[in-house]
């Protein structure tokens, strides 16, 4: 048995066909042709982190435990990323897996087959008992173990207002051209007190637009608005402790201010403080034949671009060397891919419908071109090691259309009487909301609860009112 599952986050049909009768995706329009085409049913809610979940595990939310981008604690009505669920026992807390319902990946590996997962949705951490070869993807935290936002350096005070959600600090000027600073890492005890470790740098201006950035005994060449090749940033916890990451920095401009950007330092895949990938010696492996790569679970900085800080051709830039790098290690594994399951996400095109969608759909239209253009080297290169029993399949987790306005579901509820506020001028906000007096309360992108009797702390609504209450 040997199959390829190719996954294409955000694929969306009605784009795809319109391709197709343009003629303009001839690689993945052969699977049309051969009656190898259909649209699928999407998970519900149809979201990356569930619709990925689902697909692997062959079950629905109710089974594998992902319901959207945030989950609450009904004890204590507390949010939290539900990519990132974490279990407090002996030596503090821990990231644990968000769903533990067994995968296709997992079956294939009972039944003795080799299984590889790349950059799957929510398969961070890695599983050290699983024999499934894994390198994780949505849901992979930074190095301060959140989702993660990067840091703009600047050298003019008035530029320090904060851009957006992206956090601006200012250089430090050390002679003429010369300007140092640090990128924020951990926060770690130091005697009575937390202390937030750094990693110094120091930026040199160069005639042409260009820089040089010192950091940790390297010497990294910038030239303005092109991304420097990815880099180790050291952390000190401590006079015998230390911690790796790693980033790319780009210099935005030099005149009339000096601007660095980094991106939100990421976890080295062979120097993490949690298990990123496994087994051990496959990423060591990986890494040294075919990265670096980036590690963050969203690498594509969506943030970065919306904040003003990257332009949208510094945006595609990065997208471009992360489907690059990624591919890379698809093609590799390629090589040798004799059995098993092999399964691989490529999810840039998803990120680039959030950022261009509505106003650049010559954009988007490039990108499912590019994926078209992938999929013939990729069936050439399956079909260089025949099996008895083979198979591509070619799937995604949802489709895509315009974002044009949401709904304050809370404010709804509160509006028609289901949920309750302890402030005057109610807008539904969770802070204010009055549990005594709630019975149904939303969360997350389109999460409906009810504040049930036995399950939640303040619940209101008995178990013969709930079917009542829902129709």
């Amino acid at each position: 048995m040997r199959t390829l599952l190719l996954g294409l986050d955000a694929f969306d049909p009605d784009r795809f066909e319109q391709l197709y009768n343009q003629g303009q995706v001839p690689n993945l329009g052969r699977y049309l042709e051969a009656k190898g085409y259909s649209r699928f049913s999407v998970a519900n809610p149809p979201q990356s982190e569930v619709s990925w979940t689902s697909i692997a595990s062959g079950v629905n939310p109710g089974q594998h435990g992902l319901f959207d981008f945030v989950h609450r604690d009904p004890k204590t009505y507390a949010l939290s990323v539900s990519l990132l669920p974490t279990q407090t026992g002996i030596g503090g807390s821990r990231f644990v897996r968000p769903s533990r319902a067994p995968t296709i990946f997992d079956h294939a590996a009972d039944q003795g087959f080799p299984a590889t997962s790349l950059w799957w949705p929510a398969t961070f951490p890695a599983s050290p008992e699983s024999p499934v070869r894994t390198v994780p993807g949505l849901g992979t935290p930074d190095i301060l173990g959140k989702l993660g936002i990067g840091r703009l350096f600047t050298s003019q005070p008035d530029r320090m207002e904060k851009r957006g959600r992206t956090p601006v600090e200012l250089l430090e000027r050390r002679g003429k051209g010369r300007y140092s600073q640090a990128v924020k890492g951990p926060v770690y005890p130091d005697r009575e007190w937390e202390k937030v470790a750094e990693a110094p740098f120091l930026l040199e201006i160069q005639p042409g637009s260009s820089a040089v950035l010192r950091m940790g005994g390297q010497s990294i060449a910038l030239n303005q608005g092109t991304w420097s090749p990815i880099f180790e940033v050291k952390f000190k916890l401590g006079p015998f402790l230390h911690i790796r990451g790693i980033t790319q920095a780009i210099l935005t401009s030099t005149e009339p201010d000096v601007r660095l950007y980094f991106l939100p330092v990421q976890l080295h895949p062979l120097k993490s403080p949690w298990r990123y990938a496994s087994p051990g010696r496959f990423i060591h492996h990986l890494w040294r034949t075919c990265g670096p790569f980036l590690t963050i679970g969203w690498p594509q900085d969506t943030q970065a671009l919306e904040d003003g800080i990257l332009t949208d051709q510094q945006f595609l830039d990065l997208c471009h060397q992360i489907f690059s790098s990624r591919t890379r290690v698809l093609f590799y594994l390629l090589d040798h891919f004799h059995e098993g399951l092999l399964g691989f996400v490529e999810d840039t095109l998803d990120r680039v419908q959030h950022m261009f969608w509505k106003d650049h759909p010559e954009v988007v239209e490039a990108w499912y071109l590019q994926l078209d253009d992938l999929i013939g080297p990729v069936e050439q290169a399956f079909a260089a090691h025949s099996a008895k029993d083979e198979r591509i399949l070619v799937v995604s987790d949802h489709g895509f259309a315009a974002f044009d306005y949401k709904v304050h579901l809370n404010r709804w509820l509160l509006d028609h009487g289901y949920l309750a506020s302890t402030s005057t001028q109610a807008a539904g906000e969770w802070k204010d909301i009055d549990w005594d007096r709630t019975q149904a309360y939303a969360i997350g992108l389109n999460s409906l609860y009810l504040n049930r009797t036995g399950r939640e702390r303040q619940g209101q609504v008995a178990p013969d009112q709930a079917e009542r209450l829902l129709s």
